[in-house]
């Protein structure tokens, strides 16, 4: 079992280096826990177009991580390592968003958005 944690905190610690270097070279763009990303192109979605989200990672609650991981359960998704799972990260920053949304706007992304703002994400997280 050590065996086991030891390897999840190698892969935890890597990937936090990882997304601290991406998160870095975003850092004129983030405002303490508030980051606002402007869209390298609009994303429509649900009938909704958005050229801008806010993510307000302060407001985020233990109550959200738990909401979270119980839906992901329920839908049979296991998770192993929360900051390398992408769908994990997603709707922590939909319930980031100071605007209500579904977590589902991220597969409308651009790659480079998506990347973005997951990258800002990961760092709070």
């Amino acid at each position: 079992m050590t065996d086991r944690k030891d390897a999840a905190t190698a892969v935890e610690e890597e990937a936090q280096k990882l997304a601290g270097s991406d998160a870095e070279t975003l850092e004129t763009k983030t405002d303490g826990k508030v980051y606002t990303h402007v869209f390298s192109e609009p994303v429509t979605f649900e009938g909704e177009t958005y050229t801008e989200l806010t993510f307000d990672f302060g407001k985020l609650r233990g109550k959200d991580v738990l909401a979270v991981t119980r839906e992901m359960r329920m839908e049979g998704h296991a998770i192993l390592v929360k900051n390398l799972d992408d769908d994990y990260i997603v709707r922590m920053a939909a319930r980031a968003c100071t605007k209500p949304l579904f977590h589902g706007i991220f597969g409308e992304m651009s790659v480079p958005d998506f990347n973005r703002i997951t990258s800002v994400a990961r760092r709070f997280f």
